[in-house]
């Protein structure tokens, strides 16, 4: 089994790079989740906070292999601008949900840095 704390997924593509979530990028991940404009999409109902999101990091995210969550970082400038990531991943049937994805920089709307963390 991996260890997401010691062995991040971290994948480069032309002009994306897609490193999964750390605590460092908890700022980011919280400052998008709560921006009205974005959070009237998503299925959370309270504020994020940081203690709310080191909770879920520790307590859930890390133990569960069956679930993902990607930064979606430009490679150029190395700015993180969105997520992405996968819930219920059955290994035995290589099958999973996508989702989690949040763009939280509207200037990557359509960007190529953008269009490509799909495909990297």
């Amino acid at each position: 089994m991996r260890d997401k704390l010691r062995n991040p997924l971290y994948l480069v593509g032309q002009s994306v790079v897609l490193k999964e979530v750390v605590p460092k990028y908890f700022p980011y991940i919280i400052r998008w989740r709560n921006d009205n404009e974005l959070n009237r999409y998503l299925n959370q109902p309270y504020e994020l906070t940081i203690e709310l999101e080191a909770r879920w990091y520790e307590n859930v995210y890390l133990k569960d292999m069956t679930q993902g969550l990607l930064l979606m970082i430009d490679k150029q400038n190395q700015k993180p601008f969105g997520t992405l990531g996968w819930t219920d991943m059955d290994f035995s049937k290589k099958r999973c949900i996508g989702g989690r994805i949040l763009r939280g920089c509207a200037e990557y709307k359509g960007s190529d840095a953008y269009k490509e963390s799909f495909v990297v």
